[in-house]
């Protein structure tokens, strides 16, 4: 694909393949400047490319490894480890649990809630906020089987045909992720008093956002994030 600066070229959904993993390549015939390129899916995912003269020198492919090296061990080692703080750190504020909904430092994220239970009282509040990354709280952890974040199909007139890639549709431009409606959106319910019951904060993603449970009767709740799956996942005790 080439890249002219004046359209919008995109690398589409990338779906992981851990035994050949995909990879997007393009090519740059833009006039000389800054572009930038970002994550639809992904806040805060974006960086820039500069397109330089000719006469320009630039970096070696192992000057930029060289650099490469050095922020991925700052991310793993600063960014990364504030960002795992942040996930597993929660507080008290009179009758509320402030709960931070994964970590997030630089970029860097964290997908992971608390690894040890947290316990509360029937009546108190467990207020959960966003930090930089998409995710939902979602109750109880077996959601994430039952209330999938993304629907893919196959478009086609009546009903949308089921699918797993674009590979499974007659005409691969017509598959399509369909958000649901039940992940993204949060419950009218904010009660946890049944541990089997679907309560949901919805998509939370800026720090400012935040959702409200109530602790309303005594049991042991399992909570999932229904985009980044049982890999974060906790458990909230009330007594």
């Amino acid at each position: 694909m080439l890249v002219h600066g004046t359209s919008v070229v995109s690398s589409g959904f990338q779906f992981s393949d851990p035994s050949a993993e995909p990879s997007f390549f393009a090519s740059v015939d833009a006039p000389v400047g800054t572009y930038s390129f970002l994550c639809l899916l992904h806040p805060g995912m974006e960086d820039v490319l500069k397109v330089v003269a000719d006469a320009t020198t630039i970096p070696t492919p192992a000057e930029i490894a060289t650099k490469a090296a050095k922020q991925l061990k700052k991310a793993i080692n600063v960014d990364g480890a504030a960002a795992e703080l942040q996930a597993q750190t929660w507080s008290v504020k009179g009758k509320k649990v402030l709960l931070n909904l994964g970590g997030f430092s630089n970029q860097v994220s964290a997908n992971e809630f608390p690894d040890v239970p947290i316990s509360v009282n029937v009546g108190e509040r467990i207020v959960v906020s966003g930090t930089g990354e998409i995710h939902t709280a979602t109750f109880p952890r077996k959601s994430f089987k039952t209330t999938p974040f993304v629907i893919p199909d196959c478009e086609q007139p009546g009903d949308d045909a089921p699918a797993t890639s674009p590979a499974d549709c007659a005409d691969p431009s017509k598959f399509e992720l369909v958000i649901n409606a039940k992940a993204f959106l949060p419950t009218t319910a904010k009660k946890l008093k049944d541990p089997t019951a679907f309560v949901n904060s919805g998509l939370l993603a800026i720090p400012a956002q935040t959702f409200t449970f109530v602790a309303a009767k005594p049991g042991k709740y399992t909570f999932v994030c229904l985009v980044h799956g049982p890999e974060m996942s906790g458990v909230i005790k009330v007594r």
